[in-house]
């Protein structure tokens, strides 16, 4: 495969992270006090856990 190429594909996969990552910082800046704050059902899962999962699904839709 040539170099162009895999430049060509990194910035594919990595362009939804980036915005991601861009446009969530300034979005939802106080997500997680908010979050804390509203009544959860017993199958919420954590606050800690949204930090992980959102790379992975960003990193899914540049893959797609």
């Amino acid at each position: 495969m040539k170099i162009s190429k895999i430049v060509k594909y990194a910035g594919i996969i990595s362009a939804p992270l980036v915005g991601g990552r861009l446009i969530g910082k300034y979005a939802v800046q106080n997500a997680r006090k908010d979050y804390s704050k509203n009544k959860k059902p017993p199958f919420s899962p954590p606050g800690y856990i949204f930090p992980i999962v959102w790379p992975i699904l960003y990193l899914s839709m540049g893959i797609a």
